[in-house]
């Protein structure tokens, strides 16, 4: 939850922050996005400034427990400061820290993304471990990165700008290349055969193709030309079923020059 005065914070704080996140809070916004970047080497355009969001942002699975702050504030030696009850607001609290030319440092700790139902959130986090350490963190699965990128620029009037178009752009190439690589796992899967194989790619995609049928992704598409459906790898599916009943109808949810060449890859596939 960005602020004007925020500081963009440096790697080793925000290394620090990440060692002391517990199994009770889970990475979401711009960094859960700038993680799957790193993991799926996903870069963001040069001569732009930065994709990444200046604070750091977890999700607490009990929205009761403060406790995380305090653990946040000490990582970036600062202090934690609990929002009002009665102001019905996402954000339970932050951990914030003096940064050069009165800024601060800002960690946050919140209780709903936006687009997504708490119960998943908690549901579909990837734990995953820290570079170096022993240690382990949540993370915000990369479809649900998706969906709140497509969700904050929808619904958000401080994230409809060239920062959160960049953003969403950014998690449907990580999103894309998730499903590339759990598709490449299936088809190796022994166990499966070809039935059971297209069975489980469609079961892969079908959240994606879900979140590109409703209103929040198709008014982005209309104000923006940002396609949610671009994420699917559709030329990864082999079924002539699909391509004869269901790929007219998902195209019409790309980009144009998307859906082409998913279309090319397709028939040098065959």
């Amino acid at each position: 939850m960005s602020r004007d005065n925020e500081a963009f914070m440096p790697a080793d704080m925000i290394r620090r922050v990440l060692d002391s996140a517990t199994p009770d809070v889970v990475l979401v916004g711009g960094q859960a996005l700038a993680y799957w970047m790193a993991v799926f080497g996903i870069h963001q355009p040069d001569g732009v400034e930065p994709a990444i969001s200046r604070d750091v942002d977890f999700f607490a699975i009990d929205a009761a427990n403060v406790a995380p702050l305090t653990r946040f504030a000490r990582a970036i030696g600062g202090r934690r400061h609990l929002e009002r009850i009665e102001s019905l607001s996402a954000l339970i609290g932050s951990a914030i820290a003096p940064a050069d030319d009165d800024r601060i440092y800002n960690v946050d700790l919140i209780q709903q993304v936006v687009g997504i139902d708490r119960a998943e959130v908690e549901k579909h986090a990837v734990e995953v471990r820290l570079p170096g350490e022993n240690g382990t963190l949540r993370v915000l699965h990369p479809v649900h990165v998706l969906q709140s990128r497509n969700a904050n620029l929808h619904k958000l009037p401080e994230k409809q700008d060239a920062i959160g178009s960049l953003q969403y752009r950014l998690a449907i190439d990580v999103a894309r290349a998730y499903l590339e690589r759990r598709i490449d796992a299936i088809q190796v899967r022994p166990d499966l055969d070809a039935d059971a194989r297209e069975r489980a790619v469609f079961d892969a995609i079908r959240r994606v193709v879900a979140y590109a049928s409703e209103d929040a992704a198709k008014k982005n598409a209309e104000r923006y030309g940002i396609h949610l459906a671009d994420a699917i790898p559709a030329w990864r599916i082999e079924s002539s079923a699909f391509w004869e009943k269901q790929w007219p109808h998902l195209r019409k949810r790309m980009s144009e020059g998307y859906a082409h060449e998913c279309e090319r890859r397709h028939r040098s596939a065959r």
